[in-house]
């Protein structure tokens, strides 16, 4: 079915094409074929972002999904859907290819990474004409390239070219300006 009818007799896409309506009263019956088409009201995020490593591939690939009022996927809609970074508590960088033609109502981003390690992270998507979407929170886990420990800290060089120190902070053995001791990166 590519639309709905209320008992009031109004039409609603949830597809696009034609559909013929029949009403009847006193006995008479008649018959109206009408034509409908979705129209774009959201964005969704279908798959969200999943929790990886900085400088990895998020995976699986987000896709973004063009709805109607009602839910459904729009799937005639091929508009540009982009997406930015929406909570960055590290301040790292977005790559990929940031900007997708949908296919079939869904926009899918199979190459985005991000270069720094933190938790709290979400994705904007936007869409011309249509209100924002933000993804739920995700996490970038620390990705080390290097990692050297001595007797009392460790230090480690992530794949984003970042240096963490943790362990003993006694006389500022950290590099981190103060004298704390550190658990973790």
């Amino acid at each position: 079915a590519v639309a709905t009818v209320s008992g009031t007799g109004v039409a609603t896409a949830v597809g696009n094409g034609t559909a013929g309506v029949t009403a009847s009263t006193g006995g008479v019956a008649d018959t109206a074929v009408v034509t409908v088409q979705q129209r774009p009201y959201k964005l969704v995020f279908t798959v969200e972002p999943s929790a990886t490593l900085e400088t990895v591939t998020i995976t699986p690939a987000v896709r973004i999904g063009i709805q109607d009022s009602l839910g459904s996927i729009v799937t005639a809609d091929t508009a540009p859907v982009s997406l930015t970074l929406g909570a960055n508590p590290a301040g790292g960088a977005l790559s990929g290819t940031l900007t997708e033609p949908a296919q079939a109502g869904i926009a899918a981003f199979a190459d985005l990474a991000i270069d720094v390690g933190s938790a709290g992270y979400t994705l904007t998507a936007a869409s011309p004409g249509l209100p924002n979407a933000t993804s739920q929170l995700f996490d970038i886990m620390l990705n080390f390239a290097q990692v050297s420990a001595g007797h009392v800290s460790t230090c480690g060089l992530t794949m984003g070219g970042r240096a963490y120190c943790w362990g003993y902070g006694a006389a500022g053995a950290l590099g981190t300006g103060d004298t704390l001791s550190q658990g973790y990166p």
